[in-house]
């Protein structure tokens, strides 16, 4: 055939190698449809290698945005608990200051402490009154058995929380107790009306609370658990105090070592 002829099909031999990226062999002849076929594999398997590299940051991503061990779950979970919780003895709190308010008229602190001492007998308001604000105070310092909610807060909180909620707001609780039951309800002679039930209170949260950290594993749980114990251990003092047995420079020595 004539040179130009035997030039072109050359030139159009090296373009379609060039589109099918085959490099054929010396003595071997190339078939169109097995590089054709070649070409679809390869721009599969580039399609298929892309989407891996995109799919890896995203999961990456979801799974730095996502709590390891359910955590936000857990933590959900708790705090839906200690607040369901805390509005019902929030709620009898409140209830029971409303009973002291009927008998009263009022409710200053130094009010209440007259009237309690000019009563004859026990009022049904007065007595139910301290007894209902009592549970709210017990949910507070986490006394047994208001302290149920306590193990699962203290688990699903961070740790700057669950350290708050082992000291200041059992700080408050007692503080709150102190002026119920020693200002306003403590008799000047013999034992006050919540002695009894302050001692057994303070004798099922010391037992309660070690027994339960000592099957413990989360050490949230056992620092939760562990505050539950010393609040009994504190409930027990302050129940020493309501015996009356103690002189009244006792009373405050006991007072000074439980607020420190």
């Amino acid at each position: 055939p004539p040179r130009s002829t035997l030039d072109r099909s050359a030139a159009a031999s090296d373009v379609y190698k060039r589109l099918v990226q085959v490099e054929p062999a010396e003595d071997a002849t190339i078939d169109p449809q097995d590089a054709a076929a070649t070409k679809v594999q390869s721009i599969i398997r580039g399609k298929q290698a892309r989407g891996k590299a995109t799919a890896a940051p995203e999961a990456d991503a979801r799974g730095a945005e996502s709590p390891p061990d359910g955590r936000e779950e857990v933590g959900g979970e708790a705090g839906a608990k200690y607040f369901i919780v805390g509005s019902v003895a929030s709620a009898t709190g409140i209830y029971g200051m409303s009973l002291v308010y009927l008998w009263s008229g009022d409710l200053d602190f130094d009010a209440l402490a007259a009237s309690w001492a000019a009563m004859d007998g026990l009022d049904p308001f007065a007595v139910v009154g301290v007894g209902l604000m009592l549970v709210a105070f017990g949910f507070k310092v986490s006394a047994a058995p208001f302290h149920l909610a306590t193990p699962d807060a203290y688990a699903g909180a961070s740790s700057p929380v669950a350290g708050v909620l082992a000291t200041a707001s059992k700080a408050m609780g007692f503080v709150a107790l102190f002026r119920v039951l020693i200002e306003i309800t403590m008799p000047e002679e013999g034992e006050a009306l919540w002695f009894v039930l302050l001692a057994i209170i303070a004798v099922v949260t010391m037992t309660w609370g070690n027994l339960a950290a000592v099957t413990s594993e989360n050490p949230k749980r056992m620092l939760a658990y562990s505050s539950v114990a010393h609040a009994g251990y504190m409930l027990a003092a302050i129940a020493a105090v309501g015996s009356g047995l103690g002189a009244s420079s006792t009373t405050e020595l006991v007072l000074v070592a439980i607020v420190f």
